[in-house]
């Protein structure tokens, strides 16, 4: 047997030996996080995150000492100002800050405190604008965030991304969780309110 030959039989023995691992290991065949997309909507996945922790309100227990982690504050935001029909008929990306940002940006401690503070600084059209600012139409995985020049959100603003921040107009935010792929676009959970 000559070495060419020799060469090709070990490709092949290492290729079957790959295959069989990915098989009995589906860790070794996983799809990029970005590439696996849940069966629900974004709207169904964030209500859901925010299931009622209580019968009489959406909003965390104040003693819950995972408060903050979820999005009891934007669903209660995106609900209040009708601006869950941004999600109607195309593919998006959400930039969801989480309700730890929403204390940040308005100093409270609480998911109702948190609301009301925003509602009461921006109205309810600015709660929306700042809504609209933290979606843009189509699938971008974190890559497509991190190479673009400029990203058009709903609102008409822009956003971009330099050092590991995405750099809005009046704010900075990091990505806490990115890739998050569903039947209609992609979410990358952040850590600050993006404002316009």
């Amino acid at each position: 047997m000559n070495l060419f030959t020799r060469s090709i039989n070990f490709s092949l023995a290492l290729v079957g030996v790959l295959l069989i691992a990915s098989v009995a290991n589906p860790a070794l065949a996983k799809k990029p996080k970005w590439a696996q997309k849940n069966d629900v909507s974004i709207v169904e996945f964030a209500v859901a995150a925010s299931a009622n922790k209580d019968e009489d309100t959406q909003f965390d227990d104040a003693d819950d000492p995972k408060r903050g982690d979820d999005f009891d504050v934007l669903v209660a935001a995106l609900i209040a100002t009708g601006a869950v029909g941004l999600f109607d008929g195309t593919d998006y990306t959400v930039f969801a800050p989480n309700d730890n940002a929403f204390y940040m940006l308005t100093g409270t401690d609480n998911d109702e405190d948190a609301f009301n503070a925003a509602v009461s600084t921006f109205g309810a059209a600015g709660v929306l604008a700042v809504l609209q600012y933290h979606v843009t139409e189509g699938v971008r995985n974190s890559r497509s965030v991190k190479r673009a020049q400029q990203i058009t959100m709903a609102d008409g603003n822009t956003i971009s991304f330099r050092n590991g921040l995405i750099i809005a107009t009046n704010s900075e935010a990091e990505i806490l969780d990115a890739d998050n792929r569903f039947t209609d676009g992609m979410i990358h959970v952040i850590d600050t309110v993006l404002l316009p």
